[in-house]
């Protein structure tokens, strides 16, 4: 439900099931992911990067999916944000 509440862009919503889903299954990346969109949208660049770091951290292939991952646009140019979609990429971040 929380996913199809961020879909609609009711992130309020979403993020409290999204934090309800997440005390069920505290070890659900797709949770996490869910979380760091919300707080992309919401305009929370720090929060979205812990939570987005615990969902690459639980599944890897979450990076992949974040870095196509229109919702992250506005913050997905901070150099924290940088430095967790691309670590091969050695620079000053």
């Amino acid at each position: 439900y929380g996913i199809a509440l961020l879909n609609t862009r009711q992130i309020d919503q979403a993020r409290t099931h999204l934090e309800q889903a997440l005390e069920l299954a505290p070890g659900a990346d797709h949770v996490f992911y869910a979380l760091a969109v919300a707080q992309a949208l919401s305009g929370d660049a720090s929060g979205a990067h812990d939570y987005l770091k615990r969902a690459i951290e639980l599944e890897p292939r979450n990076r992949i999916m974040a870095r196509q991952d229109g919702d992250f646009a506005s913050i997905g140019g901070q150099a924290p944000f940088q430095a967790l979609l691309y670590p091969e990429k050695k620079s000053n971040w």
